[in-house]
Formats: C-alpha cells, sequence, structure tokens
C-alpha cells in the first residue's frame, strides 16, 4: 500500500451539510454514510454503523451492521478469516495463537486455561521476587542505621 492509498484509506472525504439528520457538530457527513444511505433510499439511524469490507481486487464492500456488537463480531471473524483461514477461530488476549471457541474459556475476554495460569505465576513471581528485594533492602537499611548509631 503506498502513501496514496493509506490516506485515502484513512482520510474520509466529509461533506458540509447542514440539514443532514445525522450530521456531526461541525456539520460534517462522511462520504460513506452518503453512498450507503444514498444505496439503501433512507438516511441511517444513529445507531448503525457501516463496516468497510475491503476485497482482494481492491474494491470496497459498504455492509450496514445494526449495532456496534454486530460491527464488531464482523471485524472478529473478518480478522481470523485474514490470519487463519477459517472465521470461525477466535484469538487467545495471551498467547495470540487462533483457536476453537470450545478450547477457549470466555470471561469479558478470550483465552487459554493454559495461558491465563501461566500469567498468574509470573505475576506471583514477580511479587515474591518483589518482596524479598524490599526484605533485602530492609535488612541492609537497618545494618546501614546501627552501623551508623555505633559510629556516633
Amino acid at each position: 500500500m503506498n502513501r496514496q492509498e493509506f490516506w485515502e484509506l484513512h482520510h474520509r472525504r466529509v461533506y458540509n451539510m447542514w440539514r443532514h439528520p445525522n450530521c456531526t457538530k461541525s456539520g460534517t457527513v462522511l462520504d460513506y454514510r452518503l453512498t450507503a444511505e444514498t444505496i439503501i433510499g433512507r438516511y441511517l439511524k444513529p445507531t448503525e454503523i457501516i463496516h468497510h469490507h475491503y476485497n482482494k481486487d481492491s474494491s470496497v464492500t459498504l455492509v450496514i451492521c445494526e449495532n456496534r456488537f454486530y460491527h464488531g463480531l464482523l471485524e472478529t471473524r473478518t480478522e481470523a478469516l485474514r490470519y487463519c483461514g477459517n472465521a470461525n477461530l477466535r484469538k487467545c488476549i495471551y498467547c495470540k495463537q487462533y483457536d476453537y471457541l470450545k478450547n477457549l474459556s470466555i470471561h469479558q475476554q478470550i483465552y487459554h486455561i493454559k495461558c491465563l495460569n501461566e500469567k498468574y505465576l509470573k505475576i506471583i513471581k514477580a511479587r515474591r521476587n518483589l518482596n524479598r528485594s524490599r526484605y533485602i533492602f530492609s535488612i541492609f537499611g537497618l545494618m546501614h542505621l546501627l552501623l551508623a548509631l555505633n559510629s556516633v
């Protein structure tokens, strides 16, 4: 992707349309929202989100999502399809590997139980080392204090 394509992808054209029902406070509307509205023949609801699907032939497909949840699901499945070839797989937040949902645990995040245990073991070890260093530091600090008092 060259610089011009990157700019066009990330800096959409905006139009000043103060009378548009979904314009921003500055009175602008993004071009892809206007395109979608023209195609379906009505204004988009404020909760509807446009999902951009970039095809291999450099064309763009716009998908109108009814809410943010559905848009997030499309993004997740698109990413899985792009990286591992299977849209039904999900990525572990710790090891970053894709796996089937039956092998993953879902509690606000998606992860392998093994990866979670390894993470917590690292945290516990780090805390132990921190506590040891504090303990050693306090002993050395106490020894320096006693030596200073004895020299006086």
